[in-house]
């Protein structure tokens, strides 16, 4: 059971603590880290091997560069989020903020 968990969530922050569990709506506390701007905690989080559920913050920035939303941007490219991420039609966020 233990093994099966580690495969699953990651290792072990303190005791019982699994760095990759996810909350009710599927979301990991590197997840939240990033949405809410906690850079330090989100750093400390992938030295642990924390993971996003994947593509939701890619999609955030790209939809931040699309609306000129500058701080949004910022805080995502600080967070460490995948900035060479592309869209449906292979963009980046730099595409888009400069077709702007």
């Amino acid at each position: 059971m233990i093994k099966d968990n580690k495969e699953k969530y990651g290792k072990r922050v303190q005791s019982d603590l699994w760095i990759n569990e996810e909350d009710r709506f599927g979301h990991t506390a590197l997840d939240d880290a990033i949405k809410y701007g906690h850079h330090k905690i989100s750093d400390y989080l992938r030295e642990n091997g924390a993971k996003t559920k994947g593509g939701e913050h890619e999609l955030d920035l790209i939809n931040a560069a699309a609306t000129g939303n500058v701080a949004d941007v910022k805080r995502l490219l600080v967070s460490k989020v995948n900035a060479n991420a592309m869209d449906y039609d292979k963009r980046t966020a730099l595409h888009v903020a400069a077709g702007k």
